[in-house]
């Protein structure tokens, strides 16, 4: 029952890590293809806990 969390944890870290390269490292900007592709992810994992929880 625990691994519905997971990814949720994965997206906490995610932040995290958005967070350290715009505010400590600064420089975000060279990240953004990452960027996108962390929020591409988060959308497919979001659709499809909105099909497993329907």
């Amino acid at each position: 029952m625990l691994r519905i969390y997971i990814p949720i944890a994965f997206v906490l870290v995610f932040f995290a890590w958005i967070a350290y390269r715009a505010f400590i490292k600064r420089e975000l900007r060279s990240q953004m293809v990452n960027v996108y592709a962390g929020f591409a992810f988060i959308g497919v994992w979001a659709a499809i806990y909105v099909a497993l929880l329907k």
